[in-house]
């Protein structure tokens, strides 16, 4: 299937998870604090159908589907080895995969309903519209919809606001990060950079209910934890 979407910027996709959030919001109560009720948002609010199934029997594909939407018929699947009920520890992708199937709903409904012909469901009306599959999150659609559920799942300004609470500071370097964690933490030296933010954003991920990975990249995309420190005044001076 043809696959191929408009290009949309980060603010598009963003200014697009926030209309989502104010409407949910206006009709439902403000979303103030995480975290963020994505399955009652797409299943009340979107009025999606929302269902668990064994994704690679059902459509007879490989083992690395985790969801998939059917536009004409309301619907999403996730795959049941995440749901939260029997599987707790996978909350965080859960949600994350609740909020991309969102995102191609928000994103791609109009564009798959005006272009029939990129629509797999059209086909054969068991198959469904998009097919979700980590092997390919560098599509254009399914990077847009990863995007979304980023913005969707940890809305800037509630992220800034916790991080800030918990912090203190606005922004943090690695080498500030390692600084903060190093008492008491063994082989912290041997920790790539990625483990170490990881580690650092662990607490506000499970206030936000996603993975330890969703909130490193979204503090990073943020602008909130920087790879490298800035350099100082008085060195450019000396320089």
């Amino acid at each position: 299937m043809t696959r191929e979407v408009p290009f949309l910027t980060r603010k598009e996709i963003e200014n697009e998870a926030n209309v989502l959030l104010a409407s949910y919001g206006a009709k439902y109560g403000a979303l103030d604090k995480p975290p963020i009720p994505a399955d009652e948002i797409l299943n009340v609010h979107l009025k999606v159908a929302l269902d668990f199934d064994n994704l690679s029997k059902l459509l007879n594909v490989d083992s690395d589907v985790f969801g998939a939407t059917w536009l004409e018929r309301r619907q999403v699947v996730i795959d049941e080895s995440l749901d939260p009920t029997n599987h707790p520890e996978m909350v965080g992708r859960y949600n994350f995969t609740v909020g991309h199937e969102t995102g191609h709903w928000q994103l791609h409904r109009n564009f798959f309903e005006e272009n029939p012909n990129q629509q797999q469901l059209f086909e054969h009306e068991q198959l469904p519209t998009v097919v979700c599959r980590t092997s390919e999150a560098k599509e254009r659609i399914e990077w847009q919809a990863d995007f979304f559920s980023s913005c969707f799942l940890m809305p800037k300004q509630m992220v800034e606001q916790q991080y800030r609470a918990k912090h203190g500071f606005e922004s943090a370097s690695i080498d500030h990060i390692r600084k903060m964690i190093s008492t008491g933490s063994r082989n912290l030296a041997t920790l790539s950079d990625e483990a170490l933010i990881e580690r650092f954003a662990k607490p506000l991920s499970r206030q936000f209910a996603v993975s330890p990975i969703a909130m490193r990249i979204r503090l990073e995309t943020l602008g909130m934890i920087v790879r490298t420190e800035p350099p100082r005044l008085f060195a450019l001076r000396s320089s």
